[in-house]
C-alpha cells in the first residue's frame, strides 16, 4: 500500500478558506467501541484500522454513505498539525496520523485512503494545486495539496477532508466540519483544485482544465454551488481588468438568498463601491475602484432565516459585551442558570489571535442551543453572511479610477438586501447635492408605503400605476446630512432600505 510522502505539501495549511456551510455529522463516528478507539489512538495497527473501518460501515450497503461515515470520523477525530509551523511536517502515514491525532493534508488524504481500501472503496490520494486563502493568483512550481477520488460505482467523487475539518487562523487549528467538499462535481471541484496529472481531473477531454485555465478562472469554493450560484457568460475571472463602472453576472437558482457584495485594498474596506441587484434566477455585481490600486470583490450569502453560533468573537467583544448582556439576561430571567454556565466554557481564547473561538462538538445539541440561544438575545450577529466568491479587480492603464470620490454607490440597509422584488432605478450614485433636485425611483413590490426621510423627516413617494414604481422629485434641503429610503408594509413600522451621502456643489 502507497502513501504519499510529506515533503511535497508543505504549503497546504496556508490554502485553508474559512467554512461556515455545515451539514448533519453520522452519529455512528461516536458509536466505536472504547477499547477499539483507546487502541488506535495509542497503539494502532492495521488490523486496528480494519476493525474501525468494518465498525463504521456495517450495516451500510450504500457506497456513498460508507464514504461519508469514514469522512465524517476522520473530521472529528483528527486535527491539522500546527507542530508544522514550529517543528516542520511530521510522518504522514495512517498509523503516526492516528498516534498524534493530527495531520497536514497528505496525512488526511492517507488515512482515507486506507479506511476506504479496507472496505472495499478505492479513494486514491491526488496531489495538485489549491486556490483559497492566500492563494498567489498562480501556481507555485511544486504543488501544494493533497484530496482523494473515491470511486462510486461507475463514477469518480472528488472529497477534500482536510478542508471539511476546519481552518486554521494564524497558528491555531479551529474544528468545524462541514460537506462543502465531499458533494462537489468534478466541475465544480476544478475551480478550487487542480491535480498534477490532468486525468484526475475526471473531466470529459474538451473540459480539462489547464495550468492557465486555473489561473485564469475564478476561485468558486464549494458553498458557492451549495447556495445555488453559477457562472455566466459575464462572470468574472480571477483578475479582471476594468476601464470605469462594471458589471459581473452569475446565475442563482435559489430564491431565497440573502446577498451583499464588497470591495476592499491591502489594509482595508472601501465601502459603497459594490451595488447588488437581482433579477429572476441571475443576480449582477456593479462595482468600480477608487484608484490604480489592486483590489479584491467579495460576494457574501447565507440563506434567510439561518441563524448560526458565532465560530470566533474578538477577545473585547466577549469580555466586556457577550458575557455582561448574558448575566443581565440571566438576572431577567430570560435564560436559565444551566443556559448561562454553557457560554463561556464554550469558547476557548487565543490571546495571539485577539479571538475567543467556539469548541466545536457537532452531538452537544443542547449546549449548541444554548448558546446559539443566548446570541441572538444578546444580539450578536448569528445571522451573518459568509463569503461565496472573491476576485481581483484593477483599473486598467488608461483608467484612474474615481479618484477616491466616496460613496459610488448607496448604501444598502439589511431589509433592502433581504427583500426580493426590490430594485433602485435611479438615482444609483452614492450621492446627493445640496440644493439640487433629485429624481428617485424604486421598485418596491413588497411594500405599501416608501418615502424619503431627511433627518428624520418622512415625505412619501408616489407610486406610478403603470409601472409599479414609488417615484418622487426632490430637492434636498441645504441643511441636510443624511437622506435615506425607507418602506413600510403597514404605512405605520418604516424600515431604512437605502442611504445616500450629502455633498456640496462643486465649486463652478
Amino acid at each position: 500500500m502507497r502513501f504519499f510522502q510529506k515533503s511535497i505539501f508543505l504549503f497546504c495549511i496556508f490554502l485553508f478558506s474559512i467554512p461556515v456551510f455545515s451539514a448533519t455529522m453520522d452519529a455512528r463516528v461516536r458509536r466505536v467501541p472504547l477499547e477499539l478507539t483507546e487502541k488506535i489512538f495509542s497503539d494502532p495497527t492495521a488490523s486496528d484500522i480494519f476493525a474501525l473501518a468494518k465498525n463504521l460501515t456495517n450495516g451500510l450497503s450504500d457506497t456513498s454513505a460508507k464514504v461519508k461515515v469514514l469522512h465524517d470520523w476522520i473530521c472529528d477525530n483528527i486535527s491539522y498539525d500546527t507542530d508544522f509551523f514550529t517543528v516542520g511536517v511530521g510522518e504522514q502515514d495512517p498509523i503516526s496520523v492516528l498516534k498524534r491525532r493530527a495531520a497536514i493534508c497528505v496525512g488526511y488524504a492517507n488515512l482515507m485512503y486506507v479506511l476506504c481500501y479496507f472496505v472495499g472503496i478505492e479513494a486514491p490520494p491526488i496531489a495538485g494545486w489549491s486556490k483559497g486563502f492566500r492563494y498567489p493568483g498562480y501556481l507555485r512550481e511544486q504543488s501544494d495539496h493533497a484530496w482523494n477520488a473515491v470511486k462510486i460505482g461507475s463514477r469518480w467523487q472528488l472529497i477534500d477532508v482536510t478542508w471539511d475539518a476546519g481552518y486554521v487562523d494564524y497558528k491555531t487549528f479551529i474544528k468545524h466540519y462541514s460537506t462543502e467538499y465531499l458533494y462537489l462535481t468534478a466541475e465544480q471541484f476544478v475551480y478550487s483544485h487542480l491535480p498534477e496529472d490532468e486525468e484526475k481531473q475526471f473531466l470529459p477531454k474538451q473540459k480539462i482544465r489547464s495550468h492557465e485555465d486555473f489561473e485564469r478562472e475564478p476561485y468558486l469554493p464549494g458553498r458557492f454551488f451549495s447556495y445555488g450560484f453559477s457562472l455566466v457568460k459575464n462572470s468574472p475571472n480571477y483578475a479582471n481588468k476594468i476601464e470605469g463602472e462594471s458589471t459581473f453576472e452569475f446565475g442563482l437558482s435559489k430564491q431565497n438568498v440573502l446577498l451583499s457584495a464588497e470591495l476592499s485594498g491591502k489594509s482595508r474596506a472601501v465601502p459603497n463601491y459594490t451595488w447588488v441587484e437581482r433579477s429572476g434566477k441571475s443576480f449582477s455585481v456593479t462595482l468600480d475602484v477608487p484608484d490604480g490600486e489592486k483590489y479584491t470583490a467579495r460576494i457574501y450569502a447565507k440563506n434567510m432565516g439561518n441563524h448560526r453560533i458565532l465560530d470566533y468573537i474578538p477577545i473585547s467583544v466577549f469580555e466586556n459585551r457577550v458575557l455582561p448582556a448574558a448575566s443581565a439576561l440571566l438576572s431577567e430571567k430570560k435564560i436559565t442558570q444551566s443556559e448561562f454556565d454553557y457560554l463561556e466554557p464554550s469558547y476557548f481564547k487565543v490571546e495571539e489571535n485577539g479571538f475567543y473561538y467556539y469548541k466545536e462538538d457537532v452531538f452537544d445539541t443542547k449546549r449548541n442551543a444554548a448558546v446559539l440561544k443566548i446570541l441572538k438575545l444578546t444580539e450578536e450577529n448569528t445571522n451573518a453572511l459568509e463569503e461565496v466568491v472573491h476576485f481581483d479587480v484593477q483599473a486598467s492603464g488608461e483608467y484612474a479610477g474615481t479618484q477616491n470620490e466616496p460613496n459610488r454607490f448607496p448604501e444598502a440597509y439589511r431589509t433592502f438586501n433581504e427583500s426580493n422584488n426590490i430594485r433602485l432605478v435611479f438615482p444609483k450614485n452614492g450621492s446627493v447635492v445640496r440644493g439640487e433636485t433629485v429624481d428617485f425611483s424604486i421598485v418596491c413590490a413588497p411594500f405599501s408605503s416608501v418615502g424619503i426621510v431627511v433627518d428624520g423627516e418622512l415625505t412619501l413617494m408616489q407610486k406610478n400605476v403603470k409601472t409599479g414604481r414609488f417615484e418622487l422629485s426632490f430637492t434636498i434641503p441645504q441643511n441636510a446630512q443624511r437622506v435615506a429610503i425607507y418602506a413600510s408594509k403597514n404605512k405605520t413600522d418604516y424600515a431604512g432600505l437605502l442611504e445616500y451621502a450629502v455633498v456640496d456643489p462643486k465649486p463652478e
